[in-house]
């Protein structure tokens, strides 16, 4: 059996784990897939997550602590959310906070709409 195409361990761990943009700007992320096999650091996979994402390379390579949106605009950032899917509603809120640098504790239970004022 051939190795899967690149893109199917990207999507399967962006779109189904939910993973939030926090959990990629930790030092240093790893990705593997559903038997443990290692595919590689978010460095490494920079251009197939760019391509998943639709978040800009040069922010996928940049080292964690060299992480600011601050020159993306909203409607950027708000493109990158734009295609997730989650499934609590309040799950896409909380990808927010990462890209718009807000600090708040997730409520779960409080749905979509309170914690979208939250933010």
């Amino acid at each position: 059996m051939g190795e899967p195409p690149s893109y199917a361990i990207l999507s399967h761990t962006w779109e189904t784990k939910e993973m939030l943009f926090r959990d990629m700007e930790c030092k240093d992320p790893v990705f593997y897939d559903k038997h443990w096999h290692f595919w590689g650091t978010r460095k490494q996979l920079a251009h197939a997550l760019a391509d998943v994402t639709k978040i800009d390379i040069d922010v996928l390579q940049r080292e964690w602590q060299m992480i600011s949106f601050a020159p993306y605009s909203i409607a950027t950032r708000m493109f990158w959310a734009s295609r997730r899917e989650t499934t609590r509603p309040e799950d896409i809120v909380y990808y927010l906070f990462g890209l718009f640098d807000v600090h708040l504790p997730p409520l779960y239970g409080e749905g979509g709409g309170k914690a979208f004022i939250r933010l």
